[in-house]
C-alpha cells in the first residue's frame, strides 16, 4: 500500500513545501531515532546545517484556512467570480514567506543515510590582493543629464543601476573573473582596514531652490581607484528609471584625489557643530516594518539609539543632541522637503517612532541569503554637537553606500586642507 502512496504525495507541511517521499527498510537502520524540532526556549527556530532537514509548517497562531488559496494582501475588494492567482507564483513574485507560515528546522537522528543528507555549500570567500597599479583619484563627479526631472525617491536604484554596470564594464576590461573592491565593496584585500573603505555612489540635486530633483552623481572612494576602475565607471552611458522612457545619461565633471570645495559631501574636509539629514537616515535594524499598528520596540532599536550607534562606529564620540526633523516641529528646515518622499501616516493612537518619517527604497544585496524587504522606513534628524566635528564618511545607516543617510554641514567650517587639483 505504501508502494502505491508515497509515489503521490509530493507536499508535506504547508502546500507550498515540495518533498520527496519514499519507503526505507526499517531492518537495514538499526537504532533509528526520531526527527526533534530544533527549539529556542521553547519556540521553533530555524538551522541551516547539513544534519538539519526544514519543513513549511502552518503558523498556529495565525493561521487561516484561506491562507492555503491567496495572500491576505489585496483580499479585499476582489471580485469573488474571479479565480484567485496561484499561491505559488504569487509568492514568488512578492515575497517567499506567505501569511500564517513560518519554517521549522528539524535534527535528523544518527544514522540518516547519507545520500539524504542536505550538503550545504560553504561559502568561499576569495581574497584578491591590492591591484599593482597605482590608485590615481578618490573622487568623480557626474551630471544626470536627462530629458524630464529626476524624483529624489529613486536615489537608490540609480545608484545601484551605476554601480551594477561599472562593475560588469570592469570584469569585461580586467577578465580572468577579476573582481575589484573598490567598485563593489567585495573581497576585501588583505591590508585594509576599517569597514566603508569602498564607494559611495551619492545621488545629488545641488542647484539653489531646486533639492526636489537627482541632478548630479557623486562617487567617493577612500580606498582610491585604478585607472582601470576609473574608465570602468566612465563607460557607464546609460541609466533607467520610471520604466525606461526617459533615460539617464551621466557625464563626467570631475576626476580628483579629493573632493571639491563647493561639494556638500562630508569626507573629513567640513567641520561643523550642527548636521542635517540631506537623505532620510534608515536604522540598519528594522524597527518597525510595513505595519505600524502594535508594533513593539526595543530600546536599542529606537531610531535614534541606532544612530547614535552609527555615529560612534563612525568615530564621532563627541557628545551631541539628536534631534527628529517632523512636519509639525522643524518641516522648514527640510533640505530636500519631505514632499519628495512618500510619507509615512502614522495611525491615531499610536506610539511616535514613526512621526515624521519617509518610506524609501533601499539597497538589496544579491548575494543575501535571506530576502529582504526592497522598501523601509527612514527618517531625517539634525545633530548638534557640543563642538564642531568631521564627518569621516558622507552617510550613515542602511544603503550608505547607495545614497541614504547622508548629512550635510549647518555652519560650515573648512578645516583648510588642501584640495586636489581637478583634472
Amino acid at each position: 500500500m505504501l508502494d502505491g502512496i508515497l509515489p503521490n504525495v509530493s507536499y508535506l507541511g504547508r502546500a507550498e513545501s515540495i518533498c520527496k517521499v519514499e519507503q526505507i527498510n526499517e531492518n537495514a537502520l538499526p537504532g533509528q531515532g526520531w526527527c526533534h524540532p530544533c527549539l529556542k526556549d521553547g519556540e521553533p527556530i530555524r538551522r541551516i546545517t547539513e544534519d538539519c532537514r526544514d519543513l513549511f509548517c502552518p503558523n498556529p497562531s495565525d493561521f487561516q484556512a484561506d491562507d492555503l488559496w491567496s495572500r491576505r494582501e489585496g483580499r479585499a475588494g476582489r471580485n469573488p467570480n474571479d479565480a484567485p492567482p496561484h499561491l505559488v507564483e504569487d509568492l514568488l513574485a512578492h515575497q517567499p514567506l506567505p501569511d500564517g507560515a513560518r519554517w521549522v528546522s528539524y535534527q535528523m537522528p544518527e544514522g540518516w543515510p547519507g545520500r539524504w543528507v542536505v550538503r550545504v555549500a560553504k561559502a568561499r570567500r576569495r581574497r584578491t590582493n591590492p591591484s599593482s597599479a597605482p590608485r590615481v583619484a578618490r573622487y568623480l563627479r557626474f551630471s544626470l543629464q536627462c530629458r524630464i526631472p529626476i524624483p529624489l525617491k529613486f536615489t537608490v536604484p540609480l545608484a545601484e543601476q551605476f554601480r551594477a554596470a561599472a562593475i560588469w564594464h570592469f570584469s569585461k576590461m580586467a577578465g580572468n573573473g577579476a573582481s575589484s573592491f573598490a567598485l563593489s565593496g567585495h573581497d576585501k584585500p588583505e591590508g585594509v582596514i576599517g569597514e566603508h573603505q569602498h564607494a559611495f555612489y551619492l545621488p545629488l540635486g545641488l542647484r539653489e531652490g531646486n533639492g526636489s530633483w537627482l541632478e548630479e552623481l557623486h562617487i567617493w572612494c577612500p580606498y582610491g581607484f585604478t585607472q582601470v576602475e576609473i574608465e570602468a565607471l566612465m563607460r557607464v552611458e546609460r541609466l533607467d528609471w520610471g520604466g525606461g522612457k526617459y533615460p539617464i545619461r551621466p557625464v563626467l565633471m570631475v576626476i580628483s584625489n579629493t573632493v571639491s570645495g563647493d561639494c556638500p559631501i562630508a569626507v573629513g574636509q567640513i567641520s561643523s557643530s550642527i548636521w542635517r539629514s540631506r537623505t532620510p537616515f534608515v536604522p540598519p535594524r528594522y524597527f518597525y516594518s510595513g505595519n505600524l499598528h502594535g508594533a513593539k520596540l526595543k530600546v536599542k532599536d529606537i531610531p535614534e539609539q541606532q544612530l547614535a550607534q552609527c555615529l560612534k562606529q563612525a568615530g564621532l564620540v563627541v557628545p551631541g543632541e539628536i534631534r527628529r526633523l517632523t512636519l509639525n516641529g522643524s518641516a522648514q528646515h527640510f533640505n530636500p522637503p519631505l514632499s519628495a518622499w512618500d510619507i509615512v501616516r502614522t495611525p491615531e493612537g499610536e506610539d511616535d517612532h514613526a512621526v515624521g518619517s519617509v518610506v524609501a527604497a533601499v539597497h538589496v544585496p544579491t548575494s543575501s541569503a535571506r530576502q529582504e524587504r526592497v522598501r523601509r522606513i527612514g527618517l531625517f534628524f539634525e545633530i548638534a554637537f557640543d563642538t564642531p566635528v568631521e564627518f569621516s564618511i558622507p552617510a550613515l545607516g542602511h544603503s550608505a553606500h547607495f545614497g541614504l543617510g547622508q548629512f550635510v554641514p549647518v555652519c560650515v567650517q573648512r578645516t583648510g586642507r588642501a584640495v586636489g587639483e581637478e583634472r
